[in-house]
């Protein structure tokens, strides 16, 4: 308050009131106005004057003002000029005085003084926040003469103690006065200093952490009454092995407790003692059972032996039983730890905590959750799964990093909160532990915030740069992926002329539990692996020797590309992503007792477009390397990455036997050639041919051709001497056999098992079981039009059955679909085939995918199993925006499309027509007009030219003639339909006599408005009038068609007529008067997944208002607004009462609430009541609709750009209103950085708002009384 009233007057003065020229002969005069309290003084000033107080002032009244040095110092209430001039200018201030009733005050500089010296209280008048010092006389009197005596405005101190003192003066005819306490301390003494308070005794910590281990000591030094500037001290420590001194510096040694002695080098009898504490580098930290959760969890003391360890410890049980099977679940079994929401940068500045980290022993295999920081990171950890991560560490109990969760054995996990703090630095510590399995007991000790890393074992992944190309990292690069009995270490001794290369040995012939994994590739997400991979380099090497191994087993991606090779037979020239190499030339196999370098591409273009293309972000990419069978013995050394190719060499070991063929389809009695033949050296003989089945294939007078002679599959092995033979699968098919066309058709809604593919189309070829044997094989072409990245081949069963076979195929992939419930194998190269125009197979089963390309034709044959048929699905992951696709199922990469709009089939051959027809509907209620024809709707009719018959329960209501219903009279009757030896279904019909169209299905307006209704009854036999009725006549009445709006509130309009559904119109009343309050809504940048606005309704203004109206222009196209009723600002659980999502997109229209954010029972969102959205003045959406029939899909609409929307929206009393926006599927990775996940959920992605939206202006309305 004082400062803004200092301000204020140092305006008046200077500022206020603006200077204006007079011309009087040749001089100028400058003028100004000042305002004065009476017992103010104020310097003067004036534009263009540098000095003022150069200048002789005269004041016109001093009794008013006087002037001293430029200063003007009030005297009395009144107004007077105060004057002066120089070198031609006159410069006059017209100053007032008046009396604001302020009164001036006495303070003292000094009240502390010391027995036998004297010295001044020093006092001064202090007068709104302004420190005077005018030449008065004071008196002062003292209570306790044996404490203190005083002349004058001097102290002595007589003795120590309090006192009393009274001081009083008389200024401009005030007499003012005070008291004050007089401390009187003694002559000599000293004071150990911390924030301005004596204190004698503090804590220091051995910690490598010099800000906790040493301390800089400040003494409070008097000497004769005189204080004594930065005092040279001696100390003299009881335990010198506890701590040590440098100047006034004292440093920690070692954890224990001393007495030090401190003396004033100077005068040696000014001296104190005081203690030191030294602690260990850590604080005791604590769990505890998290109290919003606890699902039957119980966290309690226990003190016995478990594991290697015994002693006082905590018993973690998670419960009998989860709260569901998902992952989420385990959220309510949770524990949480001691300093939950402390900022973790205060926590690492002041309180020095570098680590948080605790010890667990697991009692049995458990998935590991771990939040930090609330929900922003989550660690959910597979058991027994290596994880490589900056924020958290595991440790065994043997000392060595192992970052994977295992049972029984004692472990130390550590969360390092200055990485967490330079990840996200509004971070806190929050550290949520939860555990997945059922009725698991864990144990928990030594639960620790750490000073320094003092504790942590030695990482053995350490690199250092070789060149500017390379970098040499550590053997330890490999890890085992899981905590399985094989063996990955440093042995001593040397292998072929290597020395000290590590040892892998196989310890099961389940090759995936046997995995070695490179730890750069294991991050917390596929981006997090690919940025510590290539931060690293573009390409891995390493050196390999087989002591006992028959095959070996490479993969990347997670497994989703993956490369085979046995020993001695496969060609590693049939890889793209790894080369194999020795003595400075390229090898095709590997074999025993030889030192190989295995060259791994892992950054390409084409390899970073795959993994961007795989939508399960959460993944690592996991560089694995495994020996396949059991007891195998390996050596694995000189582990590097590089920037370039540069070492992989240009000569070929021996020549290699290669086709441009690996698979080829022909015809029966089709002539065809392999073109074989040898490269990269001498041809060393002739080549052999030899095949699998010459029943189905023979040879032909010309050794390199070969004859088509009956349908089937075989093989052609080419051989050549010593070098490497290869292998050509041949399909032999007579695709004349079948007929040229089959049923086709289109699954919907309705059918069994089938209605999670509601939003999109699947294409069906389908065949009868009764004629074709499981050999026979389906034929079609397909043209792709938009870009697909998969697509999807099912083996059925028939409706809704789990696939036989489900293959997909795209990119670098070619494998099972195992979500469908089909083997995750799928269909091999026996079953399916793919060729593009030319005739030329593509992909290979498990070895390389198909990229289809726009533009050209695809043939597809495929060998269906007995009574089965083909479903065609497409995806496009991360190729198109949200309305094109459709999200399927719980899998994070099943993002399907309608096939038609991606895909034109044709050319469908080898499917009989007499299939067992069946016939489908999802409107089993349908309605029909009393004067129109209608078709009675199927969605399926399966079975071409089969008759379907009708039976109707009431045929005075309608007839059916050619699957057409014609109404006879207003009623209801049902209509069974059956198809010649198929099924039946039944559908009830419902005959009314027209429907009331209702031009607007709300309204939104203010209180004394009319309304005119202008709706009809459309599709009646007569013409027939609406009335109408009001829920609540007191807010509006209703007057033939005419609304009369009488007061706030909302209602529901009955629109009635004969023989018609009723429908209803909502209105919603406002005061007629609004204030604008823009400056209520702000931009809250901190929101995880971006931008979010936030309408601040706590605020004096805003809170005034029941609903608030936000007008808004859209910029640029979005999929969804959300809008949140927040009424718990709390940082780690802020919650909502209601909020929506509206917009227009993956599921189609919708307007639906919420079931995240923290909010109870939140899936109705707000209702028509409470919330109207409009453009051009037409209320949208069900915003519009009668609340009660609240819907999720097919009510939203979408926002367009460029448009102006109004949102009118009724607040929780003293809510805020967050405002987001989302577009789905965005990839997180595809560069557009302005998007981030939210919540875990990969089709939630906030967009930052203020590049969708623009708030034009933001009002309240219905002011409460």
């Amino acid at each position: 308050m004082k400062k803004h009233r200092k301000s204020f007057l140092f305006t008046i003065i200077s500022i206020l009131v603006s200077s204006f020229l007079a011309s009087c002969g040749s001089s100028v005069t400058k003028t100004s106005r000042a305002w004065l309290d009476l017992y103010q003084e104020s310097m003067i000033t004036f534009d263009g004057l540098d000095d003022p107080s150069l200048l002789s002032w005269t004041s016109a009244n001093e009794n008013v003002v006087t002037v001293e040095n430029a200063k003007l110092i009030a005297q009395g209430v009144g107004e007077t000029t105060v004057s002066s001039s120089s070198e031609g200018s006159k410069y006059q201030i017209d100053v007032k005085v008046f009396d604001s009733g302020s009164l001036p005050s006495i303070k003292v500089e000094n009240t502390v003084f010391y027995v036998g010296v004297s010295h001044d209280i020093s006092p001064y008048i202090f007068y709104n926040g302004e420190s005077y010092y005018p030449n008065l006389e004071y008196d002062v009197r003292i209570d306790n003469s044996n404490v203190a005596t005083a002349n004058g405005t001097k102290i002595t101190g007589i003795s120590e103690g309090l006192t009393n003192a009274r001081i009083k003066t008389k200024y401009k005819g005030n007499d003012i006065s005070r008291s004050f306490i007089l401390t009187i301390k003694p002559n000599s003494y000293v004071e150990l200093i911390e924030n301005n308070e004596p204190i004698d005794a503090f804590t220091l910590y051995a910690s490598s952490n010099q800000k906790l281990s040493s301390k800089v000591l400040n003494f409070n030094l008097i000497d004769n009454g005189e204080k004594i500037s930065n005092p040279e001290m001696k100390y003299e420590v009881d335990d010198a092995s506890v701590v040590s001194f440098s100047g006034n510096t004292i440093f920690a040694l070692k954890e224990g407790k001393t007495n030090v002695h401190a003396s004033y080098a100077a005068k040696s009898s000014i001296s104190l003692d005081f203690i030191v504490n030294v602690k260990p580098n850590y604080v005791e930290g604590s769990f505890s059972n998290d109290i919003s959760a606890n699902y039957g969890t119980t966290y309690t003391p226990y003190s016995g032996k478990v594991g290697t360890r015994s002693g006082d410890m905590m018993k973690f049980y998670n419960g009998d039983t989860m709260h569901n099977d998902e992952k989420e679940s385990y959220w309510h079994h949770r524990l949480i730890n001691d300093h939950a929401g402390t900022n973790a940068i205060d926590a690492y500045r002041n309180y020095g905590f570098r680590y948080f980290a605790f010890d667990i022993y697991m009692e049995k295999e458990a998935w590991v959750l771990l939040l930090l920081d609330g929900l922003s990171t989550t660690f959910y950890v597979p058991y027994d799964t290596y994880f490589q991560n900056d924020i958290v560490k595991v440790i065994d109990e043997d000392g060595n990093y192992i970052n994977k969760f295992v049972k029984q054995q004692w472990l130390t996990v550590v969360y390092d909160i200055k990485a967490r703090i330079e990840f996200e630095p509004d971070s806190t510590l929050n550290c949520y532990l939860a555990l997945n399995a059922d009725g698991l007991t864990s144990y928990l000790m030594n639960i620790r915030y750490y000073m320094d890393s003092s504790f942590l074992p030695y990482n053995p992944l350490q690199y250092s740069r070789i060149s500017e190309d390379e970098l040499q990292a550590s053997n330890d690069e490999f890890v085992k992926l899981h905590n399985n009995s094989n063996t990955y270490k440093k042995i001593g001794k040397t292998v072929d002329g290597v020395s000290n290369p590590h040892l892998y040995k196989t310890s099961s012939s389940n090759y995936l539990q046997d995995s070695l994994v490179v730890a750069s590739s294991t991050g917390s997400s596929k981006s997090d692996s690919i940025i510590r991979l290539k931060e690293k380099g573009n390409y891995l090497a390493f050196d390999l020797y087989l002591e006992k191994a028959s095959s070996l087993y490479f993969s990347i991606n997670n497994k989703r590309l993956f490369f085979n090779a046995d020993v001695g037979v496969t060609n590693f020239i049939n890889s793209k992503w790894i080369s194999l190499f020795s003595n400075n030339k390229i090898e095709y196999e590997i074999n025993l007792n030889k030192w190989y370098t295995v060259f791994i591409d892992f950054a390409s273009e084409e390899m970073v477009s795959s993994y961007l293309k795989d939508p399960n972000t959460a993944d690592p990419v996991f560089i694995e390397f495994n020996s396949c069978d059991k007891d195998d013995v390996l050596y694995i050394n000189n582990v590097r990455y590089l920037q370039t190719k540069n070492i992989v060499p240009s000569e070929y070991a021996k020549p290699m036997i290669v086709s441009d063929k690996s698979s080829i389809i022909v015809n029966k009695n089709e002539v065809f050639d392999i073109n074989a033949s040898i490269i990269n050296g001498t041809k060393p003989g002739d080549l052999k041919y030899e095949i699998a089945n010459e029943s189905i294939v023979s040879k032909t007078l010309d050794e390199s051709k070969f004859k088509a002679s009956s349908v089937g599959l075989t093989s052609i092995k080419i051989a050549c001497e010593d070098l490497l033979p290869i292998s050509v699968d041949v399909r032999v098919i007579d695709e004349y056999d079948y007929p040229s066309s089959s049923e086709a058709y289109y699954r919907d809604a309705g059918l069994s098992g089938l209605d999670s593919y509601a939003i999109h189309n699947h294409l069906t070829i389908s065949r009868d079981n009764k004629e074709m044997v499981s050999s026979s094989i389906i034929r079609f072409d397909f043209k792709v039009i938009k870009p697909i990245s998969f697509l999807y081949l099912l083996d059925t069963a028939g409706f809704g059955d789990a696939s036989l076979n489900a293959t997909r195929i795209g990119p670098n992939e070619y494998k099972g679909a195992e979500w469908w419930g089909a083997p995750t194998k799928g269909a091999d190269a026996s079953i399916l085939s793919i060729a593009d125009s030319n005739g030329n197979v593509l992909g290979k089963y498990n070895k390389e995918g198909i990229e289809f390309e726009t533009g050209k034709t695809y043939s597809v044959y495929y060998a269906l199993s007995s009574g089965r048929s083909i479903d065609i699905f497409v995806s496009n992951l991360g190729l198109t925006k949200a309305k094109e696709d459709f999200y399927w199922g719980n899998s994070d990469y099943s993002y399907l499309s309608k096939v038609t709009d991606y895909i034109e089939v044709s050319n469908i051959g080898g499917v009989y027509s007499d299939i067992t027809p069946v016939i489908s509907t999802s409107k089993t209620n349908q309605k029909c007009y009393l004067n129109k024809v209608t078709d009675l709707e199927f969605d399926t009719i399966f079975g071409n030219n089969k008759q379907i018959t009708y039976e109707i329960a009431d045929e005075s209501v309608l007839t059916i003639e050619n699957g057409k219903i014609h109404p006879k009279k207003v009623g209801s009757t049902s209509v069974r339909a059956s198809i010649e030896g198929g099924n039946s279904i039944t559908v009830n019909v419902d005959i009314i006599d027209g429907y009331i169209n209702l031009n607007e299905h709300a309204y939104i307006k203010t209180i004394g408005e009319e309304i005119i209704l202008n709706n009809e009854v459309l599709e009646s036999s007569s013409i027939k009038n609406i009335t109408y009725s009001s829920s609540d006549d007191s807010i509006v009445s209703v007057s033939g068609n005419k609304l009369t709006l009488l007061k706030m509130g909302f209602v529901l309009i009955s629109a009635k007529a004969p023989e018609c559904e009723d429908k209803q119109i909502s209105v919603r009343v406002l005061q007629n008067d609004k204030t604008k309050l823009n400056d209520e809504v702000v931009i809250d940048s901190d929101y995880p997944g971006g931008q979010r606005m936030v309408f601040n309704k706590n605020s004096t203004e805003a809170s005034k208002y029941d609903t608030i109206e936000l007008d808004i222009t859209v910029k640029e196209s979005f999929s969804y607004l959300y809008l949140l009723d927040k009424y718990n600002d709390d940082p780690n659980y802020a919650q909502y009462e209601n909020g929506v999502k509206i917009g227009d997109g993956i599921s189609g229209n919708m307007y639906q609430g919420l079931t995240s954010w923290w909010v109870p029972n939140f899936t109705a969102g707000f209702d028509a009541s409470r919330l109207s959205i409009s453009k051009e003045g037409k209320v949208l959406g069900l915003l519009g609709k009668n609340p009660s029939s609240f819907n999720r899909v097919g009510e939203g609409f979408a926002f367009e750009k460029g448009k102006e929307y109004k949102i009118t929206i009724d607040l929780s009393n003293n809510h805020s209103l967050i405002i987001l926006l989302a577009n789905f599927m965005k990839n997180p990775m595809d560069g557009n950085d302005h998007d981030e996940v939210c919540g875990g959920n990969i089709g939630n992605y906030m967009l930052k708002v203020t590049d969708y939206i623009l708030i034009n202006d933001v009002y309240g309305i219905n002011k409460r009384s």
